[in-house]
């Protein structure tokens, strides 16, 4: 899953479909950004004293992306994370605070890094379901001095997680960015889905 200018058959997994048809802890979703994650999820998922389905969404991108690694540290001593924090990021100098998940956190802290913001954190969403409540609550919490709250999807606006994340997460201070509406799950020219992308990591 990753949207990649590849056209409508390539760029969806329709993910909404999925987080529509999570509930009463019936399977687990996630799209992990980094290696250790990916180690970390299947690993536990293989000791848990219960089965249910994973769904495990992956952008291709990411297979060879330079940013895209962990430390033996992370894959030996740690565990998955449902969310993970700007580590770069001082709490106290942020003023806006941005929530996003897959390929586009890459995109996006690369922006970040270009225009020096050190205003702005970043917090990656790891797993959409069972949602981490309490972990993104206490993420945000940390952020004091947040004036700006965006939430970042590279899907259409009536697609992705943002609509389900809603219903455990008061989303409401958090404006939307995404591409347009749409009815179909991605563009069909790699030229428009450049400009919908460019729009996105500008706003």
């Amino acid at each position: 899953h990753g949207y990649e200018g590849q056209g409508p058959e390539h760029s969806s997994a329709r993910i909404e479909r999925y987080t529509q048809l999570a509930v009463h802890n019936n399977m687990q979703i996630i799209m992990p950004t980094n290696p250790a994650n990916i180690f970390h999820a299947l690993r536990e998922h293989v000791f848990k004293d219960y089965r249910r389905p994973m769904i495990v969404f992956t952008p291709k991108s990411l297979l060879r992306h330079p940013d895209v690694k962990s430390t033996v540290n992370d894959i030996v001593n740690k565990r998955f994370m449902p969310v993970i924090d700007d580590n770069e990021a001082d709490a106290d100098k942020i003023t806006e605070l941005v929530i996003t998940y897959g390929k586009l956190y890459y995109q996006l802290q690369k922006k970040k890094k270009e225009y020096d913001a050190e205003h702005i954190a970043i917090i990656r969403l790891e797993q959409f379901y069972p949602f981490p409540q309490k972990d993104m609550e206490n993420l945000i919490n940390k952020y004091k001095n947040v004036k700006v709250n965006v939430f970042a999807q590279d899907e259409p606006s009536n697609m992705g997680v943002y609509k389900s994340i809603c219903n455990y997460l008061n989303l409401k201070e958090f404006e939307l960015i995404s591409r347009p509406p749409s009815s179909s799950p991605a563009p069909g020219l790699a030229e428009q889905h450049q400009q919908q992308e460019e729009k996105i990591l500008d706003k």
